[in-house]
């Protein structure tokens, strides 16, 4: 196999992973996990008030610090910070991944000075373990709202969202604001004060299933929760977000069929509060994504009934200007993580992922015409290598395959092989991947771990099966009752089609699947005239009716709207579950999975590896529910390819046997 550009050096030591920007004055912060930061999650940031030639990026936080929450087990909402014009310094508020609680600290960016840290709450008390995350500071700027989740010793936790003061001589103490049995998100208090917005949903529910909009009054002693939006099975609400100058609250809402900005206008009465309910016209795409994760923002306020969104779809992540003269209008040549954040000098900053580009920070304006001008990078995930040629880099190919038992078709992205060095007749082997959730989606920026593959001589294809992200409510619920079916028979079709066109050999065909992909990857490789050679699961699921009630509270019952009520439809659970059909599975699996993994437990892939007959499976003992260490995902790709090569090897001799005979 000729040289590859996507090294082991370059993987795990000469990259870095971005994520939680925010603006703060003429700063742009972010975190950063790469060798600068030694192996940790650190604030990094950038003065963009300064001259380019100038432009300095510095770690922000202490040295001891790890920032990294694990509520809700996906973590999320980090971090907050203000600048603090008495002090010249700003302050920051963040979870400690490894040390647990809330911490405090300052830097002052003359001096380029950190102060100690102060532990504002502790990671253990009492009885129970305690998280923290999705941090507000409020706008008196004298103490923080945040989600905490308690887990308690006899296995119960709780989420609630509490109040309490930045560091000070004394105690602080901690005011617990709102408490039940469902679950919180994005506490958001308005500029004067008075409420609090924050979304809420029941147990057997999921953000992007069915949410409130609440807002809580704080303006007296007492406490009062006003509903403000949310249909108990048909609405998921999410990222509230107060008008600076107006009572008024916008959000994402999905009731339209797909999330689509929307606000209410509040009027006081002697009461109580009269609420006006106002929905946007709908955005030719998406505006947002399923809330795994606390503090994901698609929308961005401008001006009153101004905003900008952003959407991802078919592996594309855009953004959209809305204003009423001319509605929905696409912004071009930029490729949003998330929404991008304002400077207070009026230009923008966001991280960019774009196909054919290392992952980037990038700062922005708009000219008057609402066109990107002024672009530039600050900071890179990574850098191409010497003598790196753009014929080496594969970007991808969006292709709509029609479904005959559904509205609207299927999409994929496609990556060719960039070396020709695997041709057999002119065509290379294939990898289908399928993504995780199940309601995720196709990412079509560019990934080293995508590169890994093509630059090696392998073609990849994403499927955005029915059940996939990015297309709306209907598409989203459609594999509702029906995992382990729809998802299935989507990747197969779309595998065959890909054969059908002679951009795959049909001999080198195979499958991976990471955690709710697992499932559907190893049911694909079960199926009689499956179009696939071997299946890869990484951290994947192997027996359904484990998760009914196991695993974070978070999810404990996501599983029974995809699958059915349990223990009602427990038959079905059984039928779908690969623990039940090893006999099926004659082709070689490989399982990956590490040892902490709380979302789908080792055991899943040990019980089934070991009733296998050419299974191989291999325990990263330190990981949890995906591999982020890049020690861990260099090795786990070498031994995926060295895997699938021993595989093709066997399956191109079965083949010359089958055609001497």
């Amino acid at each position: 196999m000729s040289h590859s550009w996507v090294t082991s050096d370059l993987i795990k030591g000469k990259t870095r992973q971005f994520s939680e920007l925010k603006t703060i004055e003429n700063w742009v912060i972010w975190l950063e996990h790469s060798s600068e930061s030694q192996g940790k999650r650190k604030l990094f940031g950038c003065d963009l008030s300064k001259e380019a030639k100038s432009l300095t990026v510095c770690i922000l936080s202490p040295e001891n610090a790890d920032i990294g929450s694990k509520v809700n087990e996906y973590g999320g909402g980090s971090w907050a910070g203000f600048w603090h014009v008495e002090k010249e310094c700003f302050i920051f508020i963040y979870a400690d991944v490894k040390r647990g609680g809330v911490w405090q600290s300052s830097f002052f960016p003359e001096k380029n000075e950190k102060n100690e840290e102060i532990q504002l709450r502790k990671k253990v008390s009492e009885n129970k373990t305690v998280f923290y995350a999705d941090f507000a500071i409020d706008f008196a700027k004298k103490g923080v709202f945040s989600l905490k989740e308690s887990r308690f010793s006899n296995g119960v936790e709780k989420n609630e969202i509490v109040y309490f003061p930045l560091a000070k001589a004394g105690e602080i103490k901690e005011k617990i604001l709102i408490s039940g049995e469902g679950f919180f998100a994005a506490p958001r208090p308005s500029k004067d004060g008075q409420y609090l917005a924050f979304i809420e949903w029941q147990t057997d529910q999921m953000p992007w299933t069915a949410t409130e909009l609440k807002i809580l009054s704080l303006g007296n002693s007492k406490t009062k929760i006003i509903s403000v939006a949310g249909d108990r099975f048909q609405e998921s609400l999410m990222e509230p977000h107060w008008d600076e100058n107006h009572l008024k609250l916008y959000a994402l809402s999905d009731k339209q069929g797909a999330w689509n900005p929307v606000s209410f206008e509040f009027s006081k009465t002697k009461e109580d509060l009269k609420i006006k309910r106002k929905d946007f016209p709908s955005c030719p795409a998406e505006i947002g994504m399923p809330a795994w994760q606390l503090s994901q923002n698609s929308l961005h306020i401008l001006a009153e009934d101004e905003f900008l969104g952003r959407s991802l779809s078919q592996g594309v992540g855009k953004i959209w200007h809305f204003e009423k003269r001319h509605g929905w209008q696409e912004i071009t040549s930029i490729f949003p993580s998330f929404i991008p954040e304002p400077l207070k000098n009026g230009d923008f900053c966001c991280l960019n992922a774009a196909a054919d580009l290392p992952a980037s920070i990038l700062t922005f304006s708009f000219s008057e015409k609402g066109k990107i001008e002024k672009k530039k990078t600050i900071r890179s995930a990574w850098n191409f290598p010497k003598n790196f040629s753009r014929k080496e880099l594969s970007t991808p190919q969006m292709i709509e395959i029609p479904l005959l038992d559904a509205f609207s078709p299927l999409r994929v992205l496609y990556y060719p092989a960039a070396s020709k060095t695997l041709l057999r007749e002119n065509k290379p082997p294939l990898i289908v991947k399928v993504h995780g959730g199940p309601t995720g989606s196709a990412q079509g920026a560019l990934d080293l771990r995508i590169q890994y593959w093509t630059s090696r001589g392998f073609a990849v294809l994403e499927v955005d099966y029915r059940g996939s992200a990015g297309y709306g409510r209907a598409y989203r619920e459609a594999l509702n009752g029906e995992w382990g079916v729809l998802d299935v028979k989507d990747c197969c079709l779309a595998t065959q089609s890909l054969l059908d066109q002679n951009l795959a050999d049909s001999q080198r065909c195979v499958i991976r699947g990471s955690s709710a992909g697992g499932l559907t990857a190893l049911a694909a490789l079960s199926l009689e005239n499956s179009p696939f050679k071997a299946a890869c699961s990484l951290y994947g699921v192997t027996d359904l009716s484990a998760l009914v009630g196991g695993g974070p509270r978070f999810e404990a019952h996501y599983v029974e709207k995809l699958v059915g009520k349990y223990p009602e439809k427990k038959a079905i659970y059984k039928k779908r579950s690969p623990l039940s059909w090893p006999e099926r599975l004659q082709a070689p699996v490989l399982f990956l999975h590490g040892g902490q993994d709380r979302v789908v437990p080792v055991t899943q892939a040990q019980r089934l590896a070991a009733q296998l007959p050419k299974a191989q499976f291999h325990l990263y003992p330190e990981a949890g529910h995906g591999f982020r260490d890049p020690e861990i995902i260099m090795d786990a790709l070498d031994r995926e390819r060295h895997f699938y090569q021993k595989v093709f090897k066997q399956a191109l001799q079965e083949s010359e046997d089958a055609d001497c005979e």
